[in-house]
């Protein structure tokens, strides 16, 4: 992860075209701009993207940043991720996306359209999905739907032969296990300087299980290279990214994959499945996690698959816990939101000392400590 130097050359970046950007938001955000006339435009705004909800089609652009993991800095770097993001996201979504190549947004006359002019920069456009079906908003907090409602039959069909068709790929043994083991040892040390209150026993801990599994898993992760197990994957799946069959399109939709750095998104499949399980946990699902998990090995005869995932289950849960902190140090949020997104991470952190202590399995843990040291949060992941 980054360390705050590079956080803060990302802020100096995000704000140094702001001018463009907001004649950018401006446009976007008139009805009138759009050929199919939209009643209302809603904007949503990341690190790296402006994406207008002009109902029912969307229009994502990518913001002119350079953060070292992600170049959008120039047009023609804008232009083929746009292109990219169609073609790998078309493998498992493929009627999403309105167009084969990236849409050109023009400038004439001092005013920007989508028909003639100068070319000055590129989205992606998109049909626009019902909020109900994304299986994300589906299932908040164990509430919502029940073990017959749980698309896991759906989620294997469409996810094995995405893995088995895929090419392997294979890289120097001792680049690729730095690769793996950089990132989650990388990702721990900043929490100690952001108002996280996690106690730094408990990362201590964390730091001592990362190390100890990946010095016991190093044989088992280059044997599954050599097996064909790492591949051009996913790499950000989560139950947000699933979008439920409709009347209109009857097949399971996954879509939002990493486009903009391949080593984000050419991983072991057992990563891929770790972070849906992950989101599984958190959400309260446990029984479908661990449903779906054994349905993806069994149907890849992969065993290697399970045994990985406590290590890998635990260190996206560090990274959504890191996500969030670099979230709440946003100071266009409000208190309550800055709050949310610190308690949001203390949680990730104690589900992950939750994969860190007893596996993915059902065990009876003791929780011990001082009065308002963490015991009741840490225990929801017991």
């Amino acid at each position: 992860m980054k360390s705050t130097q590079a956080i803060r050359r990302e802020k100096d970046v995000v704000n140094r075209p702001a001018m463009e950007r907001q004649r950018l938001l401006d446009f976007l955000k008139n009805p009138s701009s759009y050929k199919h006339g939209p009643q209302s435009v809603r904007i949503i705004e990341t690190h790296i993207s402006i994406v207008a909800l002009a109902t029912p089609l969307v229009y994502k652009f990518h913001k002119p940043v350079n953060f070292g993991w992600v170049d959008f800095s120039t047009l023609e770097k804008r232009k083929d991720d746009c292109d990219r993001e169609i073609e790998l996201n078309r493998r498992l979504c493929p009627d999403i996306y309105m167009t084969d190549s990236a849409v050109p947004l023009f400038e004439k006359d001092g005013r920007l359209n989508f028909q003639e002019g100068v070319i000055v920069d590129y989205c992606v456009t998109m049909h626009e999905i019902d909020a109900d079906r994304f299986l994300g908003n589906r299932m908040v907090d164990g509430g919502r739907i029940d073990d017959s409602e749980f698309p896991l039959n759906q989620l294997v069909n469409r996810l094995v032969p995405f893995y088995k068709e895929a090419s392997p790929l294979r890289f120097d043994p001792e680049v690729y296990f730095q690769n793996v083991r950089q990132p989650m040892l990388e990702n721990l040390p900043p929490y100690q300087s952001y108002p996280i209150e996690v106690a730094a026993e408990m990362l201590d801990l964390l730091r001592y299980f990362f190390e100890m599994s990946l010095e016991k898993h190093r044989r088992l992760f280059l044997q599954r290279m050599q097996d064909g197990c790492v591949g051009d994957f996913h790499g950000d799946l989560h139950l947000q990214h699933i979008v439920l069959p409709s009347q209109e399109h009857p097949s399971l939709c996954i879509f939002d994959c990493i486009e903009f750095n391949d080593a984000f998104r050419q991983i072991d499949r057992a990563a891929d499945i770790a972070f849906l399980c992950m989101d599984l946990d958190y959400r309260g699902y446990r029984k479908q996690s661990e449903a779906f998990c054994k349905a993806v090995a069994d149907a890849l005869n992969d065993n290697g698959l399970i045994a990985l995932q406590p290590l890998l289950r635990a260190y996206r849960a560090c990274v959504r816990a890191k996500v969030n902190v670099l979230t709440s140090t946003n100071e266009e949020l409000s208190p309550e939101e800055r709050s949310a997104c610190v308690n949001t991470a203390r949680l990730y952190v104690n589900l992950a000392l939750r994969y860190a202590l007893a596996g993915t399995e059902k065990k009876a843990i003791a929780v011990v400590g001082k009065v308002g040291s963490g015991k009741s949060a840490f225990a929801r992941f017991a």
